[in-house]
């Protein structure tokens, strides 16, 4: 299989589901840095210069597509790269990322994640709300 190269800005979203409804809670982009071995360091910040207008249409095509797939609970990301000015998908996962952004959305926004997972496969339901944020860029965070 032969891939194109991602050569040029990407970017995350971070989807937070409590019984059916969802929210991008936290849009991100990667920085890699120069560094041996290659892109060992990665500057991850909620701070971009992506256009809100584009990532408020990317997001109702995702809520859309989450509520069909039958997702109700828990939390995804969708990784995005941009490419000569379009937006492509390039990875979905449905859990935690790798490089724990949870623990910066539950600093920043108070959505704690590992709870509502916790709580669902616990209980069955959880008590945690979505953030009433009014937009992802409310709080500015980063992480190294």
């Amino acid at each position: 299989m032969v891939e194109a190269l991602l050569d040029d800005k990407e970017f995350g979203a971070h989807y937070v589901m409590i019984t059916g409804n969802a929210k991008l809670v936290y849009f991100k982009a990667y920085y890699y840095c120069d560094s041996l071995p290659q892109f060992c360091y990665l500057f991850v910040t909620n701070s971009t210069d992506y256009p809100l207008k584009s990532i408020n249409e990317a997001n109702s095509k995702v809520i859309a597509m989450l509520k069909k797939m039958g997702y109700r609970n828990g939390c995804c990301f969708i990784q995005r790269d941009l490419d000569y000015d379009e937006l492509n998908f390039i990875e979905m996962g449905y859990r935690l990322d790798g490089v724990t952004s949870f623990h910066l959305y539950k600093n920043m926004l108070g959505i704690d994640t590992i709870k509502i997972i916790t709580d669902y496969v616990l209980f069955g339901k959880t008590n945690e709300k979505i953030s009433p944020q009014t937009g992802i860029y409310d709080k500015l965070g980063c992480y190294l």
